[in-house]
């Protein structure tokens, strides 16, 4: 038997060093292995083209429905070349364009303390967002990059625009602008001008695969909403979900990945239709808003808030109603959530995390205290009457009944609470 313990505790040190081993090898790929380059280099370009090309599909070209054209309209004039009319489509309620704006358009470049952006003059769209502030690697030059065409695994793009009824030119997010311009519409015509504005979310994001060894695989990647009411994460693989089509009021859409989000808010008050399309890892998430006419000779200004950036919850809150959820605190959300206001508030008296946490701590000892001691109070009690519960269970052996009773007698007697 002395052989046999031996050689079982040889086979549970080997297993565990081989799980140390694999550990240790997993740990060092990921700080030391070979990495994706990053994007937009040439070398990520090069292998980019190495890839499987993504199947083709006109998602970043569909501009959302608009009713049908009003007789006695006539157009106005936009701050900018407006796009052709479009034809009826059929995904998700949205339509492709008749003749599409040159893939290749000026870009307008803004550099901040917190953005460094790149906006077209295609339809003002945004075509790469970097972060400075944040590396995608700790201790790396590489910075976040959220928006992107840097290749078709990695499309993230945020567009803007106006539609209305078919039969009309329309600034779309196809139309070209110059630069600098004024986003608005002033109707140079003799009839009143109908548009809708819109803003939508195009991005390829591809479902990745969860590791114990990767904490970010287990975040969530997609599409989200609130409908003024509720906050829901969306699935582009269920079918009600990619049919969706929704009426809302004081909502906004977002795409969600770890730490970073990009958001449309919509004016509050304004009834806006949510729409979802997908076309294989690609969804295209619009908020489109309702109709509004232009009256002659009046001018109109149209727009909504976009965010994008870190999930930080001050500026999110301040953004728009609820934004804070996308943060993603989990199902125990209701304990999570004031348990970082909480931290929040001392780490904006110390400035610094690690301090911030020992006092929150020490504040949710101290709150609990009066909680632990009882129960300390009734651990030291049942100890002592330990001889007494084992003669009881030695007097009661054959009836557990008659033994739960004797029991609770005795923890009534001895005003105890075995809980």
């Amino acid at each position: 038997m002395g052989n046999n313990l031996v050689k079982n505790t040889r086979v549970v040190l080997w297993a565990a060093l081989a799980l140390l081993l694999l550990a240790n090898y997993t740990t060092w790929m990921q700080d030391y292995g070979p990495r994706l380059p990053p994007a937009g280099t040439p070398a990520a370009q090069g292998a980019a083209a190495q890839r499987p090309a993504t199947p083709a599909n006109d998602l970043g070209s569909r501009i959302p429905e608009a009713p049908a054209a009003k007789s006695g309209g006539a157009a106005g004039t936009a701050g900018g070349e407006a796009a052709a009319p479009s034809a009826p489509g059929a995904l998700g309620g949205v339509v492709p364009p008749a003749t599409p704006a040159p893939a290749a358009a000026p870009l307008v470049h803004v550099c901040t303390d917190v953005l460094d952006v790149d906006i077209s003059t295609q339809g003002g769209t945004l075509r790469r967002v970097d972060l400075p502030a944040y590396p995608r690697v700790k201790g790396e030059a590489t910075r976040v990059r959220l928006e992107n065409e840097d290749s078709p695994g990695t499309l993230y793009v945020l567009q803007s625009g106006l539609t209305g009824p078919q039969g009309a030119p329309y600034p779309t997010h196809l139309a070209s602008y110059s630069s600098p311009v004024e986003y608005q519409v002033h109707n140079g015509g003799s009839g009143p001008w109908q548009a809708r504005p819109y803003a939508q979310i195009l991005r390829n994001d591809p479902r990745t695969k969860t590791s114990m060894f990767d904490v970010e695989s287990y975040a969530f990647h997609g599409p989200a909403i609130y409908d003024g009411t509720r906050y829901r994460k969306l699935d582009t693989t269920s079918t009600q979900d990619t049919h969706l089509s929704l009426e809302v009021r004081d909502g906004w859409v977002a795409a969600l990945q770890h730490h970073f989000v990009s958001a449309i808010v919509p004016p509050r008050g304004a009834p806006y239709n949510f729409t979802l399309g997908v076309s294989g890892d690609e969804y295209l998430l619009s908020a489109t808003g309702p109709e509004e006419t232009v009256a002659p000779g009046a001018t109109a200004r149209f727009g909504q808030v976009l965010y994008t950036g870190p999930k930080l919850q001050r500026q999110l809150e301040a953004t728009a109603h609820e934004l804070w959820r996308v943060a993603d605190y989990g199902h125990l959300w209701f304990l999570a959530w004031p348990l970082f206001w909480l931290l929040d508030k001392v780490h904006a008296l110390t400035g610094n995390w690690g301090v911030a946490i020992i006092l929150v701590t020490f504040l949710l000892k101290l709150g609990f205290y009066p909680l632990s001691e009882a129960s300390g109070r009734s651990m030291a009690k049942m100890k002592t009457l330990q001889p007494r519960i084992k003669n009881l269970q030695e007097t009661y052996a054959g009836d557990k009944e008659k033994l739960g009773r004797a029991m609770m007698e005795l923890y009534q007697r001895e005003k105890i609470n075995p809980v």
